[in-house]
């Protein structure tokens, strides 16, 4: 009697998917991704400057006030000193000099 051979079958388990739905699920979780980054930065962003979301500079600039008594943010009457975040600084482009000198830069020369 002759023998009957058996030949195993090799049976291809691989699920085929298709490309569009790929695509899909792919471009889902990029999005997704994108979305998280984007929430990462600007909270990183708040906490490094800490804003001052319910106060504006202009209400409390008027309160505070250098040694000589001059506003934030303006020229002092003693050219060419400006008032920034509480100290004096030359400031001879912005304030311009007294009588009898000329603008170099930020400072005065006598003329």
């Amino acid at each position: 009697m002759p023998k009957k051979s058996k030949k195993k079958e090799k049976r291809n388990l691989e699920i085929k998917v298709p490309e569009a739905e790929n695509k899909k699920s792919l471009s889902k979780v990029l999005v997704i991704l994108i979305i998280i980054l984007i929430i990462l930065d600007t909270t990183s962003l708040y906490v490094y400057y800490k804003p001052d979301l319910f106060s504006s500079d202009k209400e409390n600039s008027d309160e505070l006030k250098c040694s000589d008594g001059t506003p934030y943010d303006e020229c002092t009457e003693n050219k060419p000193y400006y008032c920034y975040q509480g100290e004096l600084l030359k400031s001879a482009f912005n304030c311009g000099c007294p009588k009898g000198y000329d603008v170099d830069f930020q400072d005065c020369k006598k003329i």
